[in-house]
């Protein structure tokens, strides 16, 4: 590594990390958060159909979010090797294992929409297909609920490596282990 690579990869990590949030909230809060009527099947249901391009950028912006963390977990891996390498492998481990979890989970998101469109053509009775559109949005939150046990532990690890690295404000280490202890 360069010596001004550090800095490079640092900003570059920041913005992949930007995306990557902003993309998970738009996802979460703007469309599954909206669309999403706890409890009541036919409610989402309806709620999708009428609003299927916004469920569609959810979608969207959630893979988006996923394929910025395979850069991002190579750029922090990088930069925090020089602290600990087995440290450092073992956050990429954990990154690795969450992101595949996550993404596996996000076909329960775009389940709904395959179900409503092309299930009544197939024959299928509408009340079970909005039963297994809900189902599978449960299932979808099911598995984020996994794969942030992942990344709890990747900010654990994150955080000690930052927290020990001379290169990197310690107080961040400190904020990303606690984030790590509240998403395990």
């Amino acid at each position: 590594m360069s010596t001004c690579a550090p800095r490079a990869y640092a900003r570059t990590a920041g913005l992949l990390y930007l995306i990557v949030i902003v993309g998970g909230v738009f996802a979460e809060l703007v469309v599954r958060q909206r669309l999403v009527v706890a409890n009541d099947a036919l409610a989402t249901a309806n709620n999708i159909l009428a609003n299927q391009q916004l469920f569609r950028r959810g979608f969207a912006a959630d893979l988006m979010a996923g394929l910025c963390v395979m850069p991002l977990i190579m750029l922090l891996y990088e930069l925090l090797k020089i602290v600990n390498p087995r440290l450092a492998l073992l956050a990429v481990f954990f990154s690795l294992v969450g992101s595949a979890v996550q993404s596996a989970a996000l076909l329960g998101h775009f389940a709904p929409l395959v179900l409503l469109t092309r299930g009544v053509d197939l024959g299928v009775n509408p009340e079970l297909l909005r039963a297994q559109t809900y189902m599978a949005l449960q299932l979808q939150g099911l598995g984020y609920a996994v794969a942030l046990a992942f990344f709890g532990g990747t900010m654990i690890v994150r955080g000690y490596l930052v927290f020990r690295s001379r290169f990197l404000p310690r107080v961040l280490g400190v904020f990303l282990a606690i984030e790590g202890v509240s998403r395990s």
